[in-house]
């Protein structure tokens, strides 16, 4: 997942990989990090794309999309309720 965490993986993938059932991809997850595979591929993006933020000057969308978020709202909807504030707001504080 770290290696991929720009492209859409699904939990079917995922499920091929580790040769189980999507049902004990889960239920491993849960038990083993404390949130689901989709949770934890979410939390992936956020912190590329916080690096992103921090490191370039590239416009917020392409940041978005290259971290494999769908749009900028879904990016900023997410990163927001993960980090606090939005993406340019984020920026703009720590490049101050």
């Amino acid at each position: 997942m770290h290696a991929h965490y720009s492209e859409k993986i699904t939990l079917a993938q995922l499920a091929a990989i580790a040769g189980v059932h999507r049902v004990h991809i889960v239920r491993a997850f849960r038990q083993h990090l404390g949130e689901t595979p989709g949770t934890y591929m979410r939390r992936l993006r956020i912190e590329a794309a916080r690096s992103a933020l921090l490191e370039s000057e590239a416009p917020i969308i392409d940041i978005a999309l290259d971290a494999g978020f769908s749009s900028q709202a879904q990016f900023t909807r997410h990163f927001h309720r993960e980090v606090g504030l939005p993406p340019a707001a984020y920026r703009r504080l720590h490049h101050a």
